[in-house]
């Protein structure tokens, strides 16, 4: 499973969805401010940038071409 948490307006959030769109890889859109469960995540890794992209055994922050093309293998 892969959720996508992003803020409103995000132009690396909607790259992202696009990105996993696209390839066919479906996907949890949630948007940060309505995910305080998240929370504890991004300040315990020192995220920064939206989106924030949880999988079964990943996590990262921002648009991450490399990380999002791993999903795709």
């Amino acid at each position: 499973m892969v959720t996508v948490y992003s803020n409103p307006n995000c132009v690396q959030c909607e790259n992202t969805k696009r990105f996993l769109t696209n390839k066919g890889i479906g996907f949890e859109a949630k948007m940060l401010q309505d995910s305080p469960d998240i929370m504890p995540l991004i300040q315990e890794k020192g995220y920064r940038t939206a989106p924030v992209v949880v999988t079964d055994s990943d996590s990262w922050a921002g648009f991450r071409l490399d990380k999002l093309n791993e999903l795709v293998a």
